[in-house]
């Protein structure tokens, strides 16, 4: 999902999550910008193409990550969930691993 697409389309959900009841143009805007920062940031971290499907532990991080922005403190984000972002890049390191396996084994 692009960009913009995503962002509009995790909006209605971010701004549950974010208990966002009345309607504010201004603040979807701004929250759009979160939305794509933050996808493109938990993707940084966790070194994997992510798609922040429903139900996702992915989905999670990215609409905390958008809690911590609208609290005005982004920078604390990957501390406090640093145990989360770490085991999506051992997973990746794990699939990796197997996936150079088999390309040697030819199985």
């Amino acid at each position: 999902m692009a960009g913009q697409e995503l962002s509009g389309a995790l909006l209605p959900d971010v701004r549950n999550y974010l208990d966002i009841t009345w309607p504010d143009p201004d603040g979807d805007k701004k929250l759009e910008g979160i939305i794509l920062r933050g996808a493109a940031y938990v993707q940084r971290l966790t070194c994997r193409q992510l798609t922040f499907e429903e139900g996702t532990a992915e989905r999670g991080l990215l609409f905390d990550y958008c809690r911590y922005a609208m609290a005005g403190a982004p920078e604390d984000f990957s501390e406090n969930y640093r145990a989360e972002l770490l085991t999506f890049r051992t997973d990746e390191e794990v699939l990796e691993h197997a996936k150079s396996s088999q390309d040697d084994t030819g199985v």
